[in-house]
């Protein structure tokens, strides 16, 4: 058997479906502010779901790594489209310099270039492997040392959108 039902599964796959939708429903009105950063938004969070819905339903170890390793666009790219999301709905697109998204793409982009040499050096994964819970196998996975980078960079850039939100509603 190559495959697991999971009831998480299905509620990820519902979750994509509605996160295309929606994004499809945005792109339609790019003109209106921040749309299309809403739209990309919505589309790696659904590539994301969709991803960690395949790997819950894959059974073999490789299956699941290959899954983990599928979603991590979807990933490294929500934390700064949220941001992103942010500024433009906040109309300080004057701040969306050429350098500017060019650091806000550095640490997704070497996130994303470690995963793929990640047996070179382990760096985001250092182990993976699988354990039983209940009747299903789970894929549990050891971070490497860049893997908290890309978290707290993933925290910096969701609480400068909170902090920029803050402080213009408060």
């Amino acid at each position: 058997m190559n495959w697991q039902t999971n009831p998480y599964a299905l509620a990820l796959i519902v979750s994509a479906l509605v996160s295309i939708t929606i994004a499809i429903y945005a792109w339609r009105r790019r003109p209106a502010t921040a749309t299309t950063a809403v739209a990309l938004l919505l589309l790696a969070a659904a590539e994301w779901s969709l991803a960690y819905a395949l790997e819950l339903g894959a059974v073999r170890l490789e299956t699941k790594t290959f899954w983990a390793r599928a979603q991590y666009p979807g990933i490294v790219a929500t934390a700064p489209l949220v941001l992103l999301v942010v500024v433009k709905y906040l109309g300080r697109d004057r701040w969306l310099t050429r350098r500017n998204l060019a650091l806000l793409a550095s640490v997704p982009i070497a996130t994303l270039a470690l995963l793929l040499t990640n047996d070179l050096h382990g760096l985001i994964w250092e182990d993976t492997r699988l354990v039983a819970s209940g009747s299903y196998q789970m894929l549990v996975i050891e971070h490497g040392s860049f893997f908290w980078v890309l978290v707290l960079y993933s925290y910096v850039c969701l609480g400068l959108a909170a902090l920029l939100l803050a402080v213009i509603y408060v």
